[in-house]
């Protein structure tokens, strides 16, 4: 007999973006609907630090709430797809890290 192939339906691929926006939070400390005010307030002390060679303290605090699609938003911020922002976090976080030795 012949396998079975079967596709992904789409509450399992809603699952991924569900899981990508939990790390996300994560990777920010913040609720899931946090993450486009927090990824806004990381892009831009990204900017700052990594690209301007400032030394400006680095603290996300950003509590605003979006009430909409937060991966797209997030993912539009970055200016990356949304299945890569964790990944654009990490990279952020990791770069400012760097600059701050």
């Amino acid at each position: 007999s012949g396998a079975k192939i079967t596709l992904p339906d789409k509450e399992h691929a809603k699952g991924r973006s569900g899981d990508t926006i939990e790390e996300a939070a994560k990777l920010l400390g913040c609720n899931e609907n946090q993450v486009p005010g927090r990824a806004e307030e990381l892009f831009s002390k990204w900017k700052e630090i990594v690209k301007k060679g400032k030394q400006v303290g680095f603290d996300l605090t950003s509590t605003e709430e979006f009430g909409g699609d937060v991966l797209a938003r997030a993912a539009e911020i970055l200016r990356t797809q949304p299945e890569h922002v964790p990944k654009t976090i990490r990279r952020f976080l990791d770069e400012i890290e760097a600059k701050k030795k």
